[in-house]
């Protein structure tokens, strides 16, 4: 009898191959994040076409209506991955919708009313998080225990590198009159590229397990899981204040990395290219602070880890809400805005943004470290699981909070305060937790 493709004999060389293509996946996603929702098109969006706080408002609620979409709905596409076995089929289908959501911001031109490029961009970040939830369930796949850690840390350092060679590219790219705003555009389109190249090889190279039932009672199950375990964590308190403290601590973080960019951009007019090295920097110092993590926490410990890059983060938060075209931190320089780091609230500013991303890495990896101490051993994929819906589920709060206070007042730099307010939050949470 042939055996199903999840069944057959792993050779080492077919099982490193399968674990190369699981690691290539994380770079399909983060051109999406990189350079649509942080760095490059998000400006664009909101100075070019949106013309000011309408623009910031805008962004705002777009990212809030897709996190509202993966609060909606991401627990039943994990659920379904989890329980149905096949998992490629629905991948495909969310690798399709958001190649072609990307694709489309290409023809995102002044003059092209903006509630159809909102929704481009917010299917596209709908469906970046199921693509992400549905790569991840092919993990326990390829690799065991022992190496799935490592896989991760791979995936995550490979997507960076990634993520700055398309900054990079960004920056070689010159707008035209024949092509206007040619670098700002072109994010969407190489977004799309990039995703296609990455994912190819989990689609080709990694067999899907066979199917085990019919979607209904599948879905029902994976959710009664799901409730199950959200009970049993609840009941457990530092689990409790871990998963608040993580919901507070992921919006906050997720603000100043949707909306820095944009300041950046309204305050001192900085372009794709400004912007790129802007995200080139950003992500190397965030790289930094997550290698070093490990070692710090060796010292500190995890949760003095946490408290202390939450506090870095809030710190920095505060010096880019009070560093403008005038002021650093809050202080008058004297001296004009210039051009591109020519002044001193510029590089202030840079070193700022780059002061919030060191803290932001080890905070992140401070997290599912206290997690992966604090889950009980035999059920760990399940609170994992329910970790990553968690600090998916209440995404959608921050982007709409801050677009629906820019609205009121006309005034993002005001709004952004709400993320002060959540990160002091994630600290009351997190200074709660006691480990053994």
């Amino acid at each position: 009898m042939r055996q199903p493709p999840a069944c057959r004999t792993v050779t080492p060389v077919t099982g490193r191959v399968r674990k190369t293509a699981w690691v290539l996946a994380e770079s399909a996603n983060e051109p999406t994040y990189g350079l649509i929702q942080r760095y490059v098109f998000a400006s664009y969006f909101v100075s070019t076409l949106g013309a000011g706080s309408a623009g910031e408002a805008m962004w705002g609620l777009t990212l809030g209506l897709a996190g509202l979409i993966v609060a909606l709905f991401g627990p039943v596409v994990g659920a379904l991955a989890d329980a149905a076995g096949r998992v490629k089929p629905l991948l495909l289908l969310c690798a399709t919708g958001l190649f072609l959501a990307n694709l489309s911001l290409w023809w995102a031109v002044p003059g092209v009313p903006l509630w159809q490029v909102a929704l481009l961009v917010a299917a596209g970040a709908a469906l970046v998080e199921f693509v992400a939830i549905l790569t991840n369930a092919f993990l326990p796949r390829v690799a065991g225990a022992a190496d799935a850690g490592i896989l991760s840390g791979l995936s995550l350092g490979l997507a960076q590198l990634t993520g700055i060679v398309l900054l990079l590219l960004i920056l070689l790219l010159g707008g035209s009159a024949a092509t206007p705003h040619l670098a700002d555009r072109a994010a969407g389109p190489l977004a799309a590229l990039a995703l296609a190249l990455f994912l190819l090889p989990l689609l080709l190279l990694i067999p899907d397990n066979p199917r085990r039932g019919t979607p209904g009672p599948l879905l029902r199950k994976g959710l009664t899981t799901l409730l199950a375990t959200l009970r049993d964590a609840w009941a457990n308190r530092p689990i409790r204040w871990l998963l608040i403290g993580r919901m507070f601590g992921n919006d906050g973080m997720a603000l100043v990395f949707a909306f820095a960019g944009i300041l950046a951009g309204s305050a001192y007019g900085w372009g794709a290219r400004e912007l790129a090295i802007y995200g080139i920097a950003v992500t190397l110092a965030a790289a930094s602070g997550a290698l070093a993590s490990g070692w710090i926490a060796l010292r500190l410990g995890t949760t003095r880890l946490l408290l202390a890059s939450l506090m870095l983060v809030a710190l920095g938060l505060a010096g880019i809400l009070l560093t403008d075209e005038t002021r650093l931190w809050g202080v008058a320089t004297g001296a004009p805005a210039g051009t591109f780091l020519q002044s001193p609230q510029q590089i202030g500013f840079l070193l700022t943004a780059m002061l919030v991303a060191l803290g932001a890495g080890p905070a992140y990896a401070a997290m599912r470290a206290l997690m992966a101490t604090l889950a009980p051993p035999d059920r760990a994929a399940s609170y994992f699981g329910l970790f990553s819906v968690v600090g998916k589920a209440s995404a959608f709060v921050g982007p709409l909070a801050v677009g629906l206070a820019t609205a009121a007042t006309g005034n993002l730099r005001l709004a952004l305060t709400i993320g002060i307010l959540f990160l002091i939050a994630a600290l009351g949470c997190f200074a709660r937790i006691r480990v053994a």
